[in-house]
């Protein structure tokens, strides 16, 4: 006969399926400071940008000074 564990991930959970959700949460969380990461250099290098450089990614002054100006969380 099998005992249910009653732990805080669930009622069937087992000592493994608690491990598989830290990871799955500390995955989850490098990878969003991965990107925060990833805004703040972008958005660093874009403000270095001549008007040259940026009118060949396309981009206004304007429009680079708005997407620099950007807090890093958001998208």
């Amino acid at each position: 006969m099998a005992v249910a564990h009653f732990g805080k991930f669930g009622r069937n959970a087992t000592p493994s399926d608690s491990h598989g959700a830290h990871d799955a949460t500390r995955h989850g969380l490098r990878d969003l400071i991965g990107k925060w990461r990833r805004n703040i250099d972008t958005r660093h290098q874009l403000s270095l940008m001549s008007d040259s450089m940026l009118d060949d990614i396309g981009l206004t002054r304007e429009a680079a000074e708005a997407e620099a100006r950007k807090p890093f969380w958001r998208d």
